[in-house]
């Protein structure tokens, strides 16, 4: 009789640790996941400032090389863990120079910027071919399969902004910055407000706006493993904090 109530109160013990185990995992996983994206627009570069198709070697200009140099401070009192950049040279020289050795960079294609038909590399936006081409290109964005030759159309554009966001929600890091392009951000801010992938329309609306994005402008996210509350812009896990913020950089940096 003592036996079988030694073993019935030891039981109940196994039962109330393995409740107690219980509570505290669902404590652990219960709790909100956040972290904090600080998508920065790389410095100015000499095809910014001209208004053509750039190639992906070109340098930050002497403005961009100063704007990239006014992010050091505004980043110093960032709890940031890590830095990523696109692999694209102006966003990486903007990097390290930010970053000033605090994190290695880390850099990836997932955040080039939008890839254009590599026939326009050099011209001017307003160059007739350029006009021509980049206007076939839109008129055919509905179609997920229409390419003019090696650019990526809005569905590709689509896609990887998605994956780079995703990305983003499985790094371990809390305090993110990214280094990215003005399109290619456009167009995760543009996923994150039309809730998916969005239309062509939203597309085309996200890349006329997406010139508010100004050169080493920063753009602060958050993003929780739950939906934000009480945020009727977005209504999922992504919430915008902040868009251009360029309060860091000098005026003649401007």
């Amino acid at each position: 009789m003592a036996s079988n109530e030694t073993q019935e109160a030891e039981n109940g013990l196994d039962e109330l640790s393995s409740d107690k185990a219980t509570e505290r995992t669902e404590s652990v996983t219960g709790a909100d996941v956040r972290k904090t994206i600080y998508l920065i627009r790389h410095g100015q570069t000499r095809g910014n400032r001209a208004y053509f198709h750039q190639p992906d070697d070109l340098p930050l200009s002497k403005r961009g090389l100063a704007q990239a140099h006014c992010l050091i401070d505004a980043l110093d009192p960032l709890p940031i863990e890590a830095c990523i950049a696109s692999d694209l040279f102006r966003a990486k020289e903007t990097a390290t120079i930010a970053s000033a050795g605090r994190w290695a960079v880390e850099t990836t294609p997932l955040f080039r910027e939008i890839r254009r038909p590599g026939v326009l590399i050099g011209k001017h936006f307003l160059d007739p071919r350029s006009v021509v081409i980049m206007g076939l290109v839109y008129a055919h964005a509905a179609d997920p399969d229409w390419h003019w030759s090696d650019e990526e159309n809005v569905h590709d554009t689509y896609v990887r902004a998605n994956d780079a966001l995703q990305y983003l929600t499985e790094r371990p890091e809390t305090h993110l910055a990214v280094v990215s392009h003005r399109g290619f951000i456009a167009s995760m801010l543009s996923i994150i407000k039309n809730r998916a992938h969005g239309t062509v329309r939203q597309f085309l609306h996200a890349g006329r706006h997406s010139t508010t994005l100004g050169n080493a402008s920063i753009t602060t996210l958050e993003w929780c493993d739950k939906p934000c509350p009480g945020d009727p812009l977005t209504n999922t896990c992504w919430k915008i904090e902040s868009i251009n913020d360029r309060r860091h950089l000098r005026k003649d940096c401007r």
